[in-house]
């Protein structure tokens, strides 16, 4: 759920947030379900950072390959024609 949320948005920062809510949601409801008693805010805080960090550095990654692409293209036809 959270790789469509993070392909669907425009906002890294708003990607990294809502993981961090969906992996806090994720854990409370395992610990619910399974009765674990592991702290579940702290756990699903941590997932969610994470996850929320690597499809914003992904996204990076990307957007900074197209522009380099763009810019190669433009370099080999020339800027002036």
């Amino acid at each position: 759920m959270g790789g469509i949320y993070a392909h669907l948005s425009k906002s890294k920062l708003q990607v990294f947030f809502v993981l961090i809510l969906i992996g806090i949601i994720t854990f409370v409801l395992k610990r619910l379900i399974t009765g674990q008693n592991l702290d579940a805010l702290t756990m699903g805080a941590f997932v969610g950072a994470m996850l929320g960090g690597i499809f914003a550095i992904i996204r990076k990654i990307k957007h900074t390959y197209i522009i380099y692409l763009k810019l190669r293209k433009r370099r080999r036809k020339g800027f002036d024609k």
